[in-house]
């Protein structure tokens, strides 16, 4: 019942379905926009437009934990779930069994800041965008590997391939 509770109003455990783990976009995703607002206060802090400036990082921040808050992630033992919104809100699902291709995204700034995007598109669902999308989490390699035990039932990253001499490669 506890598990329920953590996937919100939005998105109920099924019966034999288990609740697996959690994300939201990562802060440090957020910090590549806070850097000029930022270097602006501190340098023109002390005079008229270090106001504006004030502001300008006031509404960013407040962007930032909008985009933070907004935004939240689950996958049970069953379901990949993307719930975005506040005061509207939008909810996508599809069926672990269901996905077929499972890839994550990073830039040079998110493999820096070790953070980027998970994209998972369904047999169900043909278009060009992505069924689901985990945008800006941290760690996003394994949440991948996550979807992928979930899907296959064992970790496809034991151990690395050995040569047919025995050798690791």
């Amino acid at each position: 019942m506890r598990n329920q509770r953590k996937l919100g109003g939005a998105a109920w455990l099924q019966p034999g379905e288990r609740y697996v783990s959690s994300y939201r976009p990562a802060w440090r995703h957020f910090t590549r926009y806070l850097v000029f607002p930022l270097a602006s206060l501190l340098i023109m802090g002390g005079t008229d437009s270090g106001i504006i400036v004030g502001f300008s990082f006031g509404v960013t921040m407040a962007a930032c934990v909008y985009g933070r808050y907004s935004n939240r992630y689950w996958i049970t033992s069953q379901r990949v779930i993307v719930e975005e919104g506040i005061w509207v809100r939008n909810v996508s699902q599809s069926c672990i069994s269901d996905l077929q291709l499972v890839e994550f995204r990073q830039n040079f700034i998110d493999r820096v800041l070790n953070c980027g995007s998970v994209y998972a598109d369904s047999a169900a669902h043909s278009s060009i965008k992505s069924d689901i999308v985990f945008s800006a989490i941290a760690n996003p390699h394994r949440v991948k590997e996550l979807i992928f035990s979930l899907k296959y039932g064992k970790s496809r990253r034991r151990g690395r391939r050995r040569h047919s001499t025995g050798k690791r490669r």
